[in-house]
């Protein structure tokens, strides 16, 4: 008997050991005992470890999400420190590997690993502490009781280290956090911590990720200026659950995805719940020059406008209070809108560049535009005559852009998201309300819009929109359009660190987010994208002939053609004029259909303006004694020749001063500032006046508008300034008399948020003035001058909307930006070189250079984006193709119209 009784102990006691061992090498507690509680996001994936695939260009990986990418790389000072890959390949295949990541200084951040491991692991384990030569050294230190080895790799020079503790090896490129991690141990209660909640659909991801809310939204106040919409939108993503990571069979998306119950998501949320999803209506009206992207989809507004407005009293009150002093202060109804909308609005933040904010537009699709245009005309009539304001009014195309004198009227509507509105300013396109932030936006949008430059003709846009589903709310973030935001909104010491992050954000380029509410579950879906993909080297700065267009009638062209993008027919049409006078529009593709024969050569650049008022674009031409207006219809063009006038003394004309009030005419000066009016009753162009003191301007005469009116901007080079409207009749505080010369006309800057506009002027010894509508100069600079011969002028874009700065000395050009930081130099300049400048956006600015070779193309940088200089009888004319990023250059030879290509990336 007591034989047995010793079998039966010796069985329970080789029992318990099992037992013991088992829980040893299975681990008792999960890795999220040791994550100390600042942790900003964790990461668990069984696969970021795996080698990398050989995959193509247009193809996806986990690790081109940058959060992904730099856990990734912290197992990489791991691979440099052990030689033998295939025991650590072992070592760490199929385990389930944790990635913390903390903030480690005042601004950077790092990431802390914990792998898992068991006993046929202690073979790697004891060559990992064992490293000691020239090669990988490692020192061991004591922090809380535990044993920190720090190890130093020789020939990349990078440091990290470890511990050991609880069947989990603790690593990271920074001691300072593992120490942090030791002291967290030494705290520790015998009860196991498990990980956040995981969703019942994600249990099995082999990637997963946590948000920690609170450390984030701390990490933003140390890292941000100001308070952004961006922040107020990422604050709406939740916290307290578990997102899948995952690239889709065919390797062309990367998905980040959760879902939360609706009781437990954010309560704004909440809103949605109800609605009806619906497609994408609005893609004809979104501009390719969009950053960020944010579309409500509202299939019952009033229903959702009710739930809002009980969230935003709760949850933003202040937005909630500002409406509620709107309200008290004067007799207006700003709830009415929730009537007007037609299922769907769309926010758009423009891209910014270091001199423009870009500005932000509101797209509201209107049920009854006569009945919202009645609205909220009666509504601004009633704030302006209490604040007894000037009523401002401005036509753009048969648009006319009004203004609501309230400040972030979107995020009183809809949420502190649109916020970015210190002034609104508002007009009508196609059945859609457009509110702006400023005017410049809307009149950048109005000309996109009529010209087809919208995201319904883009390539990539459209890639993006087919991923999209049905959703009551869709953001679109495009990387390569907003970093300028980004950046410019961090503080100076987080600069650096976040720059590291351009490159692969803008390799992904497109970050959608779509929400949906249903059946009391919340469904987060974040994808990215790839929306640019690199060229083949080979093929980029290589020009190719596309097309030659032969000379119309075989007779020689008199001057470069005129490239018209024709909104009406959908086509780009070339306007050529041949030298017996013949003008004949040309479809690209097509055979001519028709010719004008006009009175002369043509003397002025081809202006468009809205002649008619429908909101069409039409072609103004001028000889020596004619004005003709050129009409596209869909029938093909009509050409109106005016009586004929006496011959001009100078043909620099700027046509402005087309306005709501005066629809039976417009005006045009001259560089000599002689007037001129042109009836449209009678259409003849007679002299209206000169404007006093007015020699010579220097051209091109750049316009603003103010005070309800249009004026130009005539700057001499004996620093005469002045600002005139039609009627000669000068802005208050002007003229002007700066005692300094200047060889380039003043820049205006109309996107100040503290007054209609400011002007920027270079004098020719290299002073940068700023100046205000008053007159007064509110910043100055002084550039250094190399030498005695150094000039200084500005560089204007060819739409005037950007400018540059130009430093010469004898035959050397040094280009310079606004900040007067150098981009680079041009030698040899000879006198009859010729620059311009074209800005196609933040990413896409090339600066062309004509001289007897021809015309070669650089970008800011200096690097040459064709490979030689392109011939032409006459100056060449460059586009943007955003779609398939390309160069369309249009050059003339003695055969007719080269049509050239070339990839830029």
């Amino acid at each position: 008997m007591k034989r047995i009784y010793w079998i039966l102990g010796l069985a329970i006691v080789i029992g318990l050991g099992c037992w013991a061992y088992y829980r040893w090498s299975t681990n008792e507690r999960s890795a999220w005992a040791y994550i100390p509680e600042d942790y900003l996001l964790a990461v668990e994936s069984t696969e970021l470890q795996n080698p990398s695939e050989p995959l193509r260009s247009y193809q996806m990986k986990l690790s081109d999400l940058p959060i992904l990418e730099e856990a990734q790389d912290a197992l990489s000072v791991l691979r440099q420190a052990v030689t033998d890959t295939a025991q650590l390949s072992n070592f760490l295949h199929g385990k389930t590997i944790t990635y913390a990541l903390h903030v480690e200084t005042s601004s950077t951040v790092n990431y802390v690993l914990y792998i898992p491991y068991q006993a046929q692991d202690q073979i790697f384990l004891s060559q990992l502490n064992s490293l000691n030569s020239k090669a990988v050294r490692g020192l061991t230190h004591q922090t809380a009781k535990q044993a920190i080895t720090d190890v130093t790799i020789a020939a990349s020079r990078k440091r990290f280290s470890f511990m050991q503790y609880d069947n989990y090896l603790i690593l990271s490129p920074s001691s300072l956090l593992v120490e942090n991690v030791a002291m967290k141990i030494s705290k520790l209660l015998d009860v196991p911590a498990t990980s956040p909640p995981v969703p019942a659909e994600y249990v099995t991801a082999k990637t997963k990720l946590w948000l920690n809310g609170p450390a984030l939204k701390l990490l933003a106040g140390r890292i941000m200026n100001q308070q952004s919409p961006g922040g107020s939108l990422l604050s709406l993503l939740p916290t307290n659950t578990a997102f899948q990571c995952q690239v889709d069979g065919l390797r062309k998306e990367l998905s980040v995805q959760t879902t939360t119950n609706l009781p437990e998501a954010n309560p704004y949320w909440h809103t949605f719940d109800g609605q009806q999803s619906g497609g994408m209506l609005s893609q004809r009206f979104i501009p390719n020059g969009t950053a960020t992207m944010v579309k409500l989809n509202l299939s019952d507004p009033i229903g959702w406008a009710n739930r809002f407005i009980r969230y935003q009293r709760k949850h933003e009150s202040e937005l909630a209070d500002q409406k509620s002093l709107w309200q008290d202060n004067y007799p207006v109804t700003p709830d009415s809108i929730y009537y007007h909308i037609n299922r769907e609005l769309v926010l758009c933040r423009m891209e910014s560049d270091e001199l423009n904010e870009g500005g932000n537009l509101l797209l509201v699709k209107l049920n009854q535009p006569k009945a919202f245009i009645r609205w909220i005309q009666k509504d601004a009539a009633a704030i302006r005559e209490h604040e007894k304001a000037p009523r401002f009014e401005e036509l753009v195309a048969g648009n006319v852009v009004r203004q609501l004198l309230l400040t972030e009227v979107p995020a009183v509507w809809f949420g502190s998201a649109f916020q970015g509105f210190p002034r609104t300013y508002y007009t009508i396109v196609d059945g859609y309300a457009v509110f702006g932030s400023n005017v410049q936006v809307i009149r950048n949008y109005i000309m996109d819009y009529r010209r087809g430059n919208v995201w319904m003709n883009s390539a990539q846009a459209q890639e993006v929109l087919r991923l999209m589903k049905p959703q009551p709310f869709t953001m679109v973030f495009n990387a390569g359009k907003s970093w300028f935001s980004v950046l410019k909104g961090l503080k100076n010491e987080w600069k650096g660190p976040i720059t590291n992050l351009e490159e692969p954000l803008k390799r992904l380029n497109f970050l959608t987010w779509q929400t949906g509410v249903r059946a009391g579950k919340v469904d987060h879906r974040l994808i990215w994208t790839k929306g640019r993909i690199t060229a083949d080297p080979g093929l980029l700065r290589k020009v190719f002939l596309q097309k030659l267009i032969p000379n119309p009638l075989g007779r020689p062209l008199q001057r470069e053609p005129y490239v018209y993008r024709n909104a009406i027919m959908g086509t780009t049409d070339l306007i050529i004029q041949t030298q017996d006078h013949d003008l004949i529009p040309v479809a690209i593709g097509a055979a001519p259909s028709v010719k004008f024969r006009l009175s002369g050569p043509l003397v002025a650049p081809i202006q468009l303006m809205d002649y008619f008022g429908k909101g069409r674009d039409q072609l103004v031409l001028f000889t020596a004694d004619r004005l003709y207006i050129l009409n596209p219809t869909a029938k093909g063009y009509q050409l109106y020749a005016s009586k004929p006038f006496s011959r001009l003394l100078d043909y620099r004309l700027t046509i402005f001063d087309q306005t709501p009030e005066r629809r039976t005419q417009f005006s045009a000066l001259d560089a000599e500032g002689r007037l001129y009016t042109v009836s449209k009753a009678a259409f003849n162009l007679v002299p209206s006046g000169t404007i006093p003191d007015v020699r010579h301007a220097l051209t091109p005469i750049t316009q603003v508008t103010t005070q309800g009116d249009s004026y130009a901007v005539l700057l001499e080079p004996n620093g005469h300034l002045t600002l005139t409207n039609a009627k000669g009749k000068a802005l208050p505080r002007f003229p002007i008399q700066l005692k300094q010369n200047f060889d380039g006309p003043a820049f205006v800057e109309t996107t100040d948020r503290d007054a209609d506009f400011s002007l920027q002027l270079v004098s020719v010894s290299g002073e940068i003035l700023k100046m205000n509508q008053e007159g007064k100069i509110i910043q100055h600079r002084q550039l250094i001058k190399p030498s005695r011969e150094t000039r200084f002028r500005t560089l204007l874009e060819e739409t005037g909307k950007d400018w540059l700065i130009v430093q010469q000395t004898n035959q050397n050009v040094t280009i310079l930006d606004k900040q007067a930081n150098s981009l680079f130099n041009i030698f040899p300049i000879t006198p009859e070189s010729q620059l311009r400048y074209f800005a196609f956006g933040a990413e896409t600015k090339i600066l062309s250079v004509t001289d007897s070779r021809g015309t070669m193309l650089y970008n800011l940088q200096g690097e040459p984006m064709i490979q030689a200089p392109i011939p032409s009888l006459y100056p060449v004319t460059i586009e943007f193709a955003e779609s398939y990023q390309k160069l369309f250059i249009y050059a003339t030879s003695g055969k007719g119209v080269q049509i050239l290509t070339s990839k830029i990336r």
